[in-house]
C-alpha cells in the first residue's frame, strides 16, 4: 500500500458499493487519495465538474455503510453530498 492509498477499510468499501477501479473501470471509479488527516475521494475526469469529496476516512465509511452492495456511481455521490 503507497502512502497515499486509501485505508484498506476503505478501499474494501469503495470496491464492495462498486466504484473501485477494479469494478467500476476508468469510466466511474472514485480515485482515493489519504492525506492524513483527511481523504480525498474524486469522481472520474470525464463528469465535468468533477464529484469531490474531502472528510475523514471514519466520516466516510460512516456515511457508505448503509449503501447496497455495488450500488454504483450516483448512489455513491448522493450519500456523500447529502
Amino acid at each position: 500500500m503507497s502512502a497515499w492509498s486509501p485505508s484498506p477499510a476503505l478501499a474494501k468499501e469503495l470496491d464492495r458499493v462498486g466504484v473501485s477501479y477494479r469494478k467500476a473501470g476508468a469510466a466511474a471509479y472514485v480515485a482515493a487519495l489519504d492525506l492524513g488527516e483527511f481523504v480525498d475521494l474524486n469522481g472520474p475526469p470525464r463528469i465535468q465538474p468533477r464529484p469531490h469529496w474531502r472528510g475523514s476516512t471514519d466520516e466516510a465509511l460512516a456515511l457508505l455503510g448503509p449503501l447496497p452492495d455495488d450500488a454504483g456511481s450516483d448512489e455513491f455521490w448522493r450519500a456523500l453530498v447529502a
